[in-house]
């Protein structure tokens, strides 16, 4: 059945660049990616702010709209930008989250059904916490301690009340406060927060995964450190964790890493592009939260900054997608999920243009069409770039 799909690529950048397509003739949808092809139209919006690292999608005033959300690197505030309906966006006021953040997440802390902000900043080492009027504003934030560095963050509710509850990974770059930790602020209900209990992990963390990894139906806590270190925080099911058990990979696992059932066995697997060992990998979950060898998918693949998942192909199969900075000439790689090893095969590469840096931070179905976009973001410019494409 031919049916009409709808692509959108936002990516933070703000100079004009030409996306140009590579793929193959139309195929079972068992094995590549659908082809789609981009539409001559495009979007800027001013995302402004110094140096954007991370834009999420969201509805933020009730309009069934997805509105943005961007954290600035450079400053002290997080940007939001309204969407009107027609493709443009409206700036609202900034929200002041206490110093340079890197990471945002939204989701309704205080139960009034609006959305509420959060942001990590290492400059304040903290969580900054925003409650929303839900029109596109926002209170003063608050700023709750953490460990040093904070570099992820997710927001899932740990002990059972309804109200989410706050993750988040702590780095310490400078390797300063050894051992290096996980911070777990529960919620008192209202949206503010207890202080932080920290959680001992491997050093050098990289990337975080909160989920369900044995089973039991209680959120679980996965991190990837030290290059070769894969660390389970089981849940407790009260918003506490046991203290963390190690599989250790006689490759790197270390980058950036996502979950998901991998082999369709109902346990959440784990991928990881590391960029300075420059290969894709997998680990395959045992069912218990400790995972096997860490298996590569791609060999020789550099220069890889974000890794994200969506099933583009509509076979109930996630697939990847990864961007790569290659040569000064940034690409968006997508791999179409399979049901046997290596589970994902390369499909297809857009270019993304020249020099922009650019690093996909996450999905979700911007224009309502039931189909997952991608958004993304740029080091070096300040514009969303809406690029819309049909098939």
């Amino acid at each position: 059945m031919n049916r009409k799909t709808v692509l959108a690529i936002i990516l933070l950048f703000g100079s004009s660049c030409t996306l140009s397509m590579r793929h193959s003739a139309r195929k079972s949808l068992t094995d590549p990616l659908l082809p789609f092809s981009f539409l001559t139209s495009v979007t800027h919006v001013d995302i402004a702010g110094n140096t954007p690292r991370h834009v999420i999608a969201v509805d933020l005033n009730h309009d069934g709209l997805p509105d943005l959300v961007g954290a600035d690197s450079g400053g002290a505030t997080t940007r939001i930008r309204l969407a009107v309906g027609d493709g443009t966006f409206v700036a609202m006021p900034n929200v002041n989250v206490g110093g340079a953040n890197w990471l945002v997440a939204v989701a309704d802390l205080n139960g009034d059904s609006h959305p509420d902000l959060t942001a990590i900043s290492d400059v304040t080492d903290g969580v900054a916490v925003a409650l929303g009027a839900g029109d596109g504003t926002f209170a003063a934030s608050t700023v709750y301690p953490t460990g040093s560095d904070p570099g992820d963050i997710a927001l899932t509710d740990l002990n059972g009340d309804s109200r989410p509850d706050i993750i988040v990974l702590n780095r310490d770059i400078a390797a300063t406060a050894i051992p290096d930790t996980v911070s777990v602020l529960i919620n008192s209900g209202t949206g503010t927060f207890a202080a932080q209990v920290p959680y001992t992990i491997s050093n050098a963390p990289v990337s975080m995964q909160v989920a369900d990894f044995d089973g039991d139906s209680i959120t679980d806590i996965v991190v990837n450190a030290g290059n070769t270190d894969i660390d389970f925080l089981k849940g407790v099911g009260n918003g506490t964790f046991a203290a963390k058990v190690t599989s250790t990979s006689v490759i790197f696992t270390g980058g950036h890493m996502v979950s998901l059932d991998i082999d369709g066995d109902g346990d959440r697997d784990i991928v990881t592009v590391h960029s300075f060992s420059d290969f894709i990998g997998y680990s395959l979950n045992n069912g218990n939260g400790t995972f096997a060898n860490h298996v590569q998918i791609v060999t020789s693949y550099a220069d890889a900054t974000s890794l994200f998942t969506g099933d583009f192909n509509f076979d109930g199969r996630a697939d990847l997608g990864i961007v790569r900075g290659v040569a000064s000439n940034d690409q968006l790689d997508f791999f179409a999920g399979q049901t046997t090893a290596p589970y994902f095969v390369f499909d297809r590469t857009y270019s993304l243009g020249t020099d922009q840096t650019t690093e996909v931070s996450a999905n979700t179905d911007i224009d309502g069409d039931g189909f997952v976009d991608v958004i993304g973001v740029s080091l070096n410019t300040d514009d969303a770039l809406i690029l819309y494409s049909s098939q």
